[in-house]
């Protein structure tokens, strides 16, 4: 894991920004979901603002079928962050 992700995990709690869900005491590389995409916005890639935590499957329903999620209210906080 590289410094970056490790200083973030280090400085925050460990629990999914979208479900509340603890996420244990080992970071795992899928707890760390970039907002804004890195391939869209490759200037937030390493911005710690950008960064928020999320369970495996939160993570891979945000990065491939976020349309399926933007209109639940426990997503609103990350889609409000991504249009902030």
């Amino acid at each position: 894991m590289g410094e970056f992700f490790w200083n973030i995990w280090r400085e925050r709690e460990h629990y999914s920004f979208v479900s509340g869900v603890f996420l244990g005491h080992e970071a795992r590389a899928h707890f760390f979901s970039h907002v804004l995409p890195r391939s869209t916005y490759p200037e937030a890639a390493l911005d710690p603002e950008n960064i928020v935590f999320m369970t495996l499957q939160e993570h891979n329903l945000y990065e491939f079928h976020s349309h399926k999620v933007k209109e639940k209210p426990e997503w609103k906080k990350v889609f409000d962050l991504r249009e902030s």
